[in-house]
């Protein structure tokens, strides 16, 4: 199985083209199946030196956010949204930051909302926005028809 960060360290070594292309892609596919955030000051440079990809720019937000180096990590994942709209996890990383650091329950909502939308079976999404509503004192949405489909029997949740 492959991992995203040799892929990512294998596509830095090389000049933008389709080899890079290609290895940029991969590490995509590969991250949600293997997940490994970068965390040393290696994987950052060479996170750093494709700043053109998308899915880079995620992980080093995710690395910046990690060190609470909040703001950094907020202007990269805004650019993901950018380039990368319909990436669910920078819009939950979105949601999440603007609950427990900048206190915007309407930012908050319409983020985790939008990674909802993009991944309606994920029950963790679910969970998140169902937990920002009690936490908000917010009237559950109307019979939240999706939650039947999220999750499909009490014997598939485990904590």
């Amino acid at each position: 199985m492959e991992e995203t960060l040799p892929l990512l360290f294998e596509a830095s070594l090389l000049a933008a083209g389709p080899e890079q292309e290609g290895l940029l892609q991969r590490a995509e596919q590969a991250f949600g199946r293997k997940v490994r955030f970068p965390n040393t000051l290696s994987e950052v440079a060479m996170l750093a030196q494709l700043s053109h990809s998308w899915f880079a720019s995620y992980l080093l937000g995710c690395f910046h956010y990690s060190k609470r180096n909040y703001e950094q990590a907020i202007a990269l994942w805004q650019r993901v949204c950018e380039q990368a709209p319909d990436f669910a996890p920078v819009w939950r990383n979105l949601g999440i930051h603007h609950f427990n650091k900048a206190g915007d329950m309407a930012a908050a909502e319409q983020c985790l909302r939008r990674a909802f939308a993009l991944k309606p079976d994920d029950a963790r999404l679910l969970f998140e926005l169902d937990q920002l509503h009690k936490r908000c004192a917010m009237a559950p949405q109307s019979g939240w028809p999706c939650w039947r489909r999220t999750v499909r029997s009490p014997s598939s949740a485990t904590i």
